[in-house]
């Protein structure tokens, strides 16, 4: 007789026999926060065990309402300040003088204009003489804007009639 022994039923372990499992564990729900806890009926002490009594004591909690109180106004503040309006400088007039050359190629011709308040505003009085800006965004004096190929019409040209 053989000393091995024979098992009458195999024993199912494997996959079959697990059940499943999830693959992430979900966080318990929180509770509601609109909803006021309900207080803890007053039990008389014989009845209940005192372990029983702090486990209910620690568990629930009772809100407070408190007594609505408004905010403090809020400080005065001061006053805007008026606008400022433009002045000329006290002193460096003589030392700077606004200036705008053409921008275009090796041109250097130039337009200033002492009364001038800054840059934008001698661009301004420079764009009433005859200077233009090109499609490039560039100044041009109006000798190169007439004679200049390297100025670049921003708009296209109006055709003139000529007497016959």
């Amino acid at each position: 007789m053989n000393n091995r022994r024979t098992p009458t039923h195999k024993a199912k372990v494997g996959r079959r026999d697990v059940p499943p499992q999830p693959r992430f564990i979900p966080n318990p729900a929180p509770p509601p926060r609109n909803v006021s806890p309900r207080p803890v009926p007053d039990a008389p002490e014989s009845r209940v065990p005192p372990a029983t009594a702090r486990a209910a004591a620690t568990t629930v909690t009772i809100a407070v309402a408190r007594p609505y109180v408004p905010a403090p106004p809020a400080p005065r503040q001061a006053p805007a300040p008026p606008p400022l309006t433009p002045v000329r400088p006290i002193i460096g007039d003589e030392l700077r003088i606004p200036m705008v050359w053409c921008e275009l190629g090796l041109c250097i011709n130039r337009c200033s204009d002492p009364d001038a308040l800054g840059i934008r505003d001698l661009r301004d009085k420079a764009l009433r003489a005859g200077w233009r800006y090109d499609a490039l965004g560039r100044l041009a004096c109006p000798s190169c804007v007439q004679g200049n190929s390297d100025f670049r019409l921003s708009r296209p040209p109006i055709p003139v009639p000529r007497p016959r």
